[in-house]
């Protein structure tokens, strides 16, 4: 997830910062503690959005399916009971009486109703959750996902993909993505039997493809797409239109208004749906901006030159230590790790 470009109100929805602030452990404590020194500026944000989530701790109650049988019962159980009216006696102005009589059985239901509605508004905090769905991992997880359409999405580590929960058979299929993932777009067509596109939206542009292979990466403030298969068009926030082709890779910042476009050789770009991480000379900084987002490891180097420096490899996405132990090894370098720190020093 990259919490870098959150405001208050996308904290204070986050399930896991919400985990943090009321039921804290030593794994979100340290995450958090560890996010925040990388992030001072996000500080006060941070603390708005713990206030926020304090004050109303009460939206994170999620009554069980018991609790909600209870309550269901109790309203058949008072619609089956006998009728016994009760009168009800009021003073009103001027010390005159009114009468007004209740059915016991009808307030038995209103109340349990009461109930019950509150509870669903409980579980279901927002119209959001019945227009939309979202996927969401963890650091270090890596999900395949299988949309209704059979389009099969791999979605990246630290990501977030979010769709409508019903897609009709005359509009696009809309997916909006944070992170990374890799698609695998399968074809439909519409009732009229034209093709139906599918659309990735990303804060810096829209990807739209009819049937097609590629990835979308989110990370560092801008959007990468590189396309193994197919063909796509890119919509850089209105400003043009942009088509690509197999072996394209286009990385566009609509807060730098930047666009680079040039021809790649795509595995390294998507080994990683196979947990697997190929260099193919890429810089120190490159790997270690890969590692954070993949791993949320935070790794500093003693000065720019070891950044620059390229190196080449393929290992497993989860073994960490050989990589950084080969990396050590090619340069002559320290590779010194402490937690989720990482240093890198001359030797």
């Amino acid at each position: 997830m990259n919490y870098s470009q959150f405001k208050i109100e996308d904290f204070v929805s986050d399930e896991y910062f919400r985990q943090w602030v009321l039921k804290p452990d030593h794994k979100n404590k340290k995450f958090w503690t560890e996010w925040l020194e990388r992030n001072p500026s996000k500080k006060n944000e941070i603390e708005q959005a713990k206030k926020i989530v304090s004050q109303f701790e009460f939206n994170t109650y999620r009554p069980s399916q018991e609790d909600l049988a209870s309550v269901w019962d109790n309203i058949t159980t008072a619609i089956n009971e006998p009728t016994t009216p009760t009168k009800v006696v009021s003073i009103q102005p001027g010390g005159t009486k009114s009468s007004q009589w209740w059915n016991k059985k009808t307030v038995k239901i209103a109340a349990s109703l009461v109930i019950l509605f509150i509870s669903i508004f409980l579980v279901y905090p927002g119209p959001d959750y019945f227009l939309y769905e979202k996927f969401t991992t963890q650091y270090s997880q890596v999900e395949t996902l299988r949309l209704e359409d059979n389009t099969e999405v791999t979605l990246g580590a630290n990501s977030v993909l979010k769709k409508k929960r019903a897609w009709f058979s005359t509009n696009p299929r809309e997916v909006w993505l944070t992170g990374k993932a890799y698609f695998t777009v399968a074809k439909q067509q519409s009732v009229t039997g034209e093709k139906l596109n599918f659309v990735v939206h990303t804060d810096d542009l829209q990807v739209e493809v009819l049937g097609t292979q590629f990835s979308v990466n989110t990370r560092r403030e801008k959007t990468r797409v590189v396309l193994t298969e197919g063909k796509v068009k890119l919509d850089l926030e209105g400003k043009e239109e942009l088509y690509m082709s197999p072996g394209d890779m286009v990385e566009f910042s609509s807060t730098e208004e930047s666009l680079k476009i040039k021809k790649v050789d795509p595995a390294p770009y998507v080994s990683w749906k196979e947990n697997k991480l190929i260099f193919d000379g890429s810089t120190l900084r490159e790997i270690a901006n890969q590692l954070e987002d993949q791993h949320g490891l935070k790794i500093t180097f003693e000065d720019d030159a070891l950044q620059e420096k390229k190196f080449r490899g393929a290992f497993e996405i989860d073994k960490i230590d050989v990589l950084l132990e080969a990396i050590g090894e090619s340069f002559d370098i320290e590779v010194k790790k402490e937690g989720n720190e990482i240093r890198m020093k001359r030797k």
